[in-house]
C-alpha cells in the first residue's frame, strides 16, 4: 500500500505486489496505514479498507522492510540516483543471533524437529539479521556510511506484542542505550542531504584541456531551519569541497538570492571529462559529508536537468543582468505560459526590475 505510482511499473515476479485506490479520495490516511501494519496475527485484527481490500502485519514475510524500501526507491528513482541516507528504525531486539555454542550434551527435544523449526521462524522475524546481511552482502564499503540503523537491545527477555506493562521497562532501555554519537552523525547526515546541485550549463571543454562546469550548490526547503540546525552543532564554518579543492563557503550576505531568497551559492570547477565520477561535500569542524546526489558522474545531471536538449542552449534565455531566474521561471509556471519551445514569454509583473522576456523555456 502506497500513495504514490512510481515512475516504472513494478514487475510481477518481484516478490510482493503493489495497491493503489483507484483515485484521491480512497486514499488510505496516515494512522489506517499504521493500523494495517501493526495488525499482528492472532492480536488484532486485519483492517478492511473499501475497495484496496484487508491488511494487516507485513512481519511474517518482511519485519525489516528496509529491502523493500530500497526496491521502491528505485522505482520513484532511477536506479543509478545516489541515495543519501539510508535510516532504519528497529522495535527492539532481545533475542541471540551469534552462532549456538558447542555443548557435549543436547537434550532430545530442544533437538527436535518442531522447536528447531519455532526457533528458524522466530529468527526470520529478527529485522536485525535483516540489516546484518544487507550491509554483508549487498553494499560497497564505501556507501556504509550512508546507512544508519536505530534499535534497542533488550535488557531482558523480549516482551509479548500485547504486553503494556512492559512500556516503562522498554522506554528505560531506549534510554540507557541511546548512541549520542550515532545520533549526531545521522543528524549532520540529513543535513546535509538538503543541499542539492544544479549545473547551470552542460560542462564545456576549456582550452587548459579540462571540461568547465558552472553550477550553484541549493538548499531544499527553507535554507534558515537547515542553516539554524547546523548553527546549534557548531559555530564553525560551512564549507563546500570538490574532492578536497575548496570551493568556497557559505556566506549569507552574498549566496541568498535577493529576489527569491534561497540559497544559491555559486561554485566553478573543472572536470576530466562528464563522465568521470567526482564527490561533492559539505564540511563543518571535522565533519565532512556528501551533499545530495554525489559521488555522481556530470553527465548525469547534464542528462536530468536536459541540458543537451537544443531548447537547453545559452541563447533560450534572454533575461536582463539584474533578474532573477528562479523568480521568472515561476512566475511564468504560476501564469501557465512555461511551456516546452515557447517563442518568448513576456512575464506580468507589478515591478520594472521584474519583468523578463524568456525564450524556448521548458
Amino acid at each position: 500500500m502506497a500513495n504514490y505510482n512510481g515512475t516504472t511499473t513494478l514487475k510481477s515476479d518481484c516478490g510482493y505486489s503493489s495497491v493503489r485506490p483507484e483515485g484521491p479520495a480512497s486514499e488510505p490516511l496516515v494512522w489506517q496505514a499504521g493500523r494495517a501494519t501493526s495488525a499482528a496475527p492472532g492480536l488484532f485484527t486485519p483492517l478492511v479498507l473499501p475497495g484496496l481490500g484487508a491488511f494487516q502485519d507485513g512481519a511474517l514475510r518482511h519485519n525489516n522492510p528496509v529491502n523493500i524500501a530500497l526496491w521502491e526507491g528505485s522505482r520513484i528513482w532511477s536506479r543509478d540516483t545516489q541515495r543519501d541516507v539510508v535510516l532504519s528504525l528497529g522495535s527492539g531486539t532481545g533475542q541471540d543471533t551469534t552462532s549456538p555454542q558447542k555443548t557435549p550434551l543436547r537434550p532430545t527435544f530442544k533437538d527436535g524437529f518442531i522447536p528447531r523449526l519455532c526457533r528458524s521462524f522466530l529468527t526470520s522475524l529478527d529485522g536485525e539479521l535483516t540489516w546484518r546481511h544487507l550491509l554483508n552482502h549487498h553494499l560497497e564499503k564505501d556507501a556504509e556510511h550512508r546507512y544508519f540503523r536505530l534499535n534497542v537491545q533488550f535488557g531482558g527477555q523480549e516482551p509479548r506484542l500485547d504486553d503494556i506493562g512492559a512500556m516503562e521497562k522498554l522506554s528505560e532501555d531506549v534510554n540507557m542505550s541511546k548512541n549520542d554519537q550515532q545520533l549526531t552523525e545521522i543528524k549532520l547526515a540529513l543535513l546535509a542531504s538538503s543541499f542539492f546541485f544544479e549545473l547551470k550549463r552542460a560542462p564545456k571543454f576549456d582550452a587548459s584541456g579540462f571540461y568547465i562546469c558552472q553550477a550553484e550548490i541549493r538548499v531544499r526547503g527553507d535554507h534558515t531551519k537547515v542553516f539554524m540546525a547546523l548553527r546549534q552543532m557548531s559555530n564553525g564554518p560551512i564549507e563546500f569541497h570538490k574532492e578536497g579543492v575548496p570551493l568556497g563557503k557559505a556566506d549569507h550576505s552574498t549566496d541568498v538570492c535577493s529576489d527569491c531568497y534561497r540559497f544559491r551559492k555559486k561554485v566553478c570547477f573543472f572536470v576530466r571529462h562528464p563522465t568521470e565520477i567526482i564527490a561533492l561535500t559539505k564540511t563543518m569542524d571535522k565533519s565532512r559529508r556528501h551533499i545530495s546526489g554525489f559521488p555522481q558522474k556530470t553527465l548525469w545531471f547534464t542528462h536530468e536537468q536536459h541540458l543537451a536538449d537544443p531548447f537547453y542552449s545559452e541563447e533560450t534565455l534572454s533575461f536582463s543582468s539584474q533578474a532573477c531566474l528562479c523568480l521568472a521561471v515561476e512566475e511564468a509556471r504560476a501564469a501557465g505560459m512555461v511551456k516546452r519551445k515557447l517563442s518568448s514569454i513576456h512575464l506580468p509583473s507589478d515591478r520594472k526590475k521584474r519583468t523578463k522576456t524568456l525564450s524556448s523555456l521548458e
